[in-house]
C-alpha cells in the first residue's frame, strides 16, 4: 500500500536509507552518503506532504518524494516535454524486497499523481553509477533528456523525463 509518510515513519525511513547507502557504497555508487539524504530532508518532505511510503504488512518497503521542486541544474537540461512537471526525488526500496515491483509501483503512483493534478510530464535524475535506478527508469518508459557532470561526485548525472499517460477516467 502506498500512503503519505508521517513523522513516526522517520526511523524506518532512515533505516531503509542507511541500508540503501551501504549497498550503493559496495557497488561504487557515491550518489548518496553521509551528507545526503539527511533526516532533515525527509522531515521537510513530510511537512510539505510530498513524501510517500510503500508499506507491506511486514515493513516500510519503499519511499519516494514527489513534488514540483526542481534543482537549478534542471534549467541546464534541454527537456523535450513541457513543464510543469512532477519531479521524483529520494526514491529508495528496501534491499529485502528489491526486484519485487515496488520501484515500478512507486513510479506508477507518481504518474497517477501527475495525471490527477493535470501535469503532463514526470522528471527525475540519477547518478551514472546507479545501474539499478537507470535501468528502472528506462524499463518504465522514461527517456534520457540529458546529462551533467558533477565535480563533487566525479561522474555524470542522467536526467530523465516521461510523458504522463492519461487513462479515459482522467480526461
Amino acid at each position: 500500500m502506498i500512503r503519505r509518510a508521517e513523522m513516526n515513519d522517520l526511523p524506518a525511513i532512515m533505516k531503509l536509507i542507511e541500508e540503501t547507502v551501504t549497498i550503493m557504497e559496495k557497488e561504487g555508487n557515491t550518489q548518496w552518503g553521509p551528507a545526503y539524504p539527511l533526516e532533515s530532508d525527509f522531515r521537510e518532505d513530510i511537512l510539505s506532504g510530498s513524501l510517500w511510503v510503500y508499506e507491506t504488512a511486514e515493513i516500510l518497503a519503499g519511499v519516494v518524494c514527489i513534488n514540483q521542486a526542481a534543482s537549478q541544474k534542471y534549467d541546464r537540461i534541454s527537456w523535450k516535454l513541457p513543464a510543469p512537471a512532477l519531479i521524483i526525488h529520494r526514491m529508495a526500496v528496501s534491499p529485502a524486497v528489491r526486484r519485487c515491483g515496488i520501484g515500478t509501483a512507486l513510479l506508477n503512483f507518481a504518474e497517477r499523481q501527475a495525471a490527477a493534478s493535470g501535469i503532463a510530464t514526470l522528471r527525475t535524475d540519477t547518478f551514472c553509477k546507479n545501474p539499478g535506478m537507470n535501468s528502472l527508469f528506462q524499463r518504465t518508459g522514461f527517456s534520457l533528456a540529458g546529462s551533467l557532470y558533477s565535480e563533487l561526485k566525479q561522474g555524470e548525472f542522467y536526467y530523465y523525463e516521461k510523458p504522463v499517460q492519461r487513462d479515459a477516467d482522467n480526461h
